[in-house]
């Protein structure tokens, strides 16, 4: 998938699949911050993924939901975890533009 410079943070990165179709990353150089670096938000984008580097690939962005994954969804989000419907809501809701 190649290797490039993410906006955020400003790694170098490289994306790979490894025999299981999993999706790596190796990266490195990243920012320092401390406390005096206030917290912000940025609008999650295709084109905000990387300062330069190979364009996202429909691979890399990943396809609609199959139902296999629906049902993956489902039975996460009844589990005993951190995950729950009111939070995976507000994180849906920090991602709109």
């Amino acid at each position: 998938m190649g290797i490039g410079r993410h906006i955020q943070g400003s790694q170098i990165f490289d994306y790979w699949r490894d025999p299981d179709r999993l999706l790596l990353e190796h990266f490195t150089d990243g920012d320092r911050f401390d406390a005096s670096v206030e917290p912000g938000w940025a609008p999650m984008s295709a084109s905000g993924l990387a300062q330069w580097g190979p364009p996202a690939t429909a691979d890399f962005l990943g396809g609609g939901p199959s139902p296999a994954l629906l049902r993956d969804a489902i039975a996460a989000l009844r589990a005993d975890n951190e995950i729950d419907l009111p939070r995976l809501l507000a994180l849906a809701k920090a991602m709109r533009p």
